[in-house]
């Protein structure tokens, strides 16, 4: 994945280069023409060094190029982008680490008030670690795990039916890139 490193790289030797060079705001063209002139701009940064697409790197000087345009014109995203439903749902995140830690870092996300968890997994001790979790923050609070490409077909049709049992609704990224025949399995076999 990405690292402050790799992030740091490409925008300095790819994508603030190729920025420079198009120009993409001159200011005056109408907003909702800034973000196809700044995507325009924007290129694939090539993969490397095990990142095989430097996401962070480009929405990140996207959201950066984004602000500075609507700024000049004294419009705000909203305008660009207008809501298309009344309310959204901030989810917390309960990181990986100790059990101690995370249950910890949920009860300040409790604090504030939020109403789903992602909880990460991909552990030995997830099932441990969401059963807390539930016990925590009790059966009508919204939990959901990001496994970040921890688990095998097997660990995953061994987990997931106790994970269901707890009220996980979904997981992300169970396996690593590129295993689709384990992605068509598990979705064939399982309800989370």
């Amino acid at each position: 994945g990405e690292t402050v490193d790799s992030v740091l790289e490409v925008l300095q030797e790819v994508l603030w280069p190729a920025v420079i060079a198009a120009s993409p705001d001159d200011g005056r063209s109408d907003p909702a023409d800034l973000l196809a002139s700044i995507d325009a701009a924007l290129p694939d940064a090539p993969a490397s060094g095990g990142v095989v697409a430097h996401n962070a790197a480009r929405a990140g000087l996207e959201l950066a190029l984004l602000d500075v345009g609507l700024r000049r014109r004294g419009a705000s995203l909203g305008d660009l982008l207008p809501a298309r439903r009344e309310t959204v749902t901030y989810s917390g995140l309960v990181p990986g680490g100790s059990l101690r830690f995370a249950l910890e870092m949920a009860r300040q996300e409790l604090a504030f008030g939020i109403s789903a968890l992602k909880i990460k997994l991909g552990r030995e001790d997830d099932i441990e670690r969401c059963r807390q979790l539930r016990d925590l923050v009790g059966p009508e609070f919204t939990l959901y795990a990001d496994v970040n490409t921890g688990w095998s077909l097997e660990q995953a049709l061994a987990r997931l039916p106790r994970l269901e049992e707890l009220g996980l609704k979904h997981i992300e990224q169970p396996f690593p890139r590129g295993r689709l025949q384990d992605m068509r399995s598990l979705r064939q076999q399982s309800s989370v």
